[in-house]
C-alpha cells in the first residue's frame, strides 16, 4: 500500500463530488460521485472540458475562476452545469486554487442543489399565495355586516369583526 492509498480511497468513496481542473478546463481528476451526478462514467467525464462541455455558460466559469484565482478559494458558489442528458443542474462548489502545482489547478467539492433550489422556490411561491389568500380573506371579512370571529387551532380568537366591534 502506497502512502497515497488512503487518500485515494477517501477520494474514490466520497459521496460528495470531488474534482480538479486545469485553468484551460481540462478535468484532471474526478471521483465516481461527481461522474454519477452528471450522468457520466469517470473516464467519460475525464475526456470532457469543464468550460465547454459541463458549464452551461463558459463565461460563468471564467468569472468564477477569475474570482477564485484572485482569492485563492471558492466558498459555496452556485454554478450551472449540464448533465449528460441535457438537463441543467445547479451545483454548489467549495474549493481552492493550487497555483504552485504544474499545471496550476482548481480543486473542489461539488454538491448538486438543483432539487433544494426547486423546493425553496416552490415554498416561496406557496407562501406568497397563502399571504395573498389571507389578505383577500381579511378584506372580505371586513365587509361582512354580521358578527364574526376567527380562531386558531387552540380556539383562541385571533380576529373579530362586523357588529361585534360596535
Amino acid at each position: 500500500m502506497t502512502a497515497d492509498a488512503p487518500l485515494q480511497l477517501w477520494f474514490d468513496r466520497s459521496p460528495i463530488g470531488v474534482f480538479s481542473a486545469a485553468r484551460d478546463g481540462r478535468i484532471l481528476h474526478v471521483n465516481p460521485a461527481l461522474a454519477g451526478m452528471l450522468g457520466y462514467t469517470r473516464d467519460e467525464l475525464l475526456a470532457k472540458n469543464l468550460t465547454y462541455d459541463i458549464y452551461t455558460d463558459p463565461a460563468e466559469r471564467a468569472a468564477l475562476h477569475a474570482a477564485s484565482w484572485e482569492r485563492g478559494t471558492c466558498d459555496g458558489a452556485r454554478v450551472h452545469w449540464r448533465h449528460r442528458d441535457g438537463r441543467v443542474r445547479t451545483i454548489q462548489l467549495w474549493g481552492h486554487i493550487l497555483k504552485a502545482e504544474e499545471p496550476p489547478r482548481f480543486e473542489a467539492w461539488a454538491i448538486d442543489v438543483t432539487e433544494e433550489d426547486a423546493a425553496t422556490g416552490t415554498l416561496r411561491r406557496q407562501r406568497q399565495e397563502l399571504e395573498r389568500t389571507a389578505t383577500t380573506l381579511q378584506l372580505v371579512l371586513r365587509q361582512i355586516p354580521t358578527i364574526y370571529w376567527v380562531v386558531d387551532s387552540d380556539l383562541r380568537v385571533i380576529e373579530r369583526g362586523g357588529a361585534v366591534d360596535q
